[in-house]
């Protein structure tokens, strides 16, 4: 009895659409570096689909223009120097469940750089988690608009 009652409750919530989704990786990257990336195995190209680490798009706000991340997703910045860029208004984690923007732990190598405009990462998204991210120059390194809310920033480092 136990065992037809299981298959029905999974029978069940699979037909109601409840069953939980699985948070999907993506990769970005700059220039394929041996011994420099952590995340990826070649170049970042925006015609990819950056859902391997052997296709990586090239620039964030290709990625956030380009896929619809969902809560959980995380997307993994590679060692290297980005353009800069900006998550829209349409990146929404949901709460408890944010999107992650996790940068390169590879300091040794120079971490992951935004660099070279007046605002080097703008945030517009809510419940999102950046990590391990460097702003280099600009203006200002980090611009958050009215409607990024609900968002955490740990080891952000902006430096002039």
């Amino acid at each position: 009895m136990k065992s037809w009652t299981w298959m029905i409750v999974v029978a069940t919530s699979f037909l109601a659409g409840t069953l939980p989704t699985l948070a999907v990786p993506y990769y970005l990257n700059d220039a394929y570096v041996p011994g420099g990336d952590v995340y990826t195995t070649a170049q970042g190209n925006n015609d990819n689909n950056g859902q391997t680490p052997s296709t990586p798009k090239a620039h964030l706000t290709n990625l956030t223009a380009t896929v619809s991340l969902a809560p959980g997703d995380v997307v993994y910045i590679d060692t290297g120097t980005y353009a800069p860029a900006t998550i829209g208004s349409a990146v929404v984690g949901a709460a408890g469940t944010n999107i992650v923007f996790q940068g390169s732990t590879n300091l040794a190598a120079g971490g992951t750089a935004f660099s070279g405009g007046e605002n080097n990462l703008t945030v517009a998204g809510r419940y999102l988690s950046l990590r391990d991210i460097f702003l280099v120059g600009g203006t200002r390194g980090l611009k958050l608009n009215s409607t990024a809310t609900y968002n955490d920033f740990e080891r952000i480092i902006a430096v002039t």
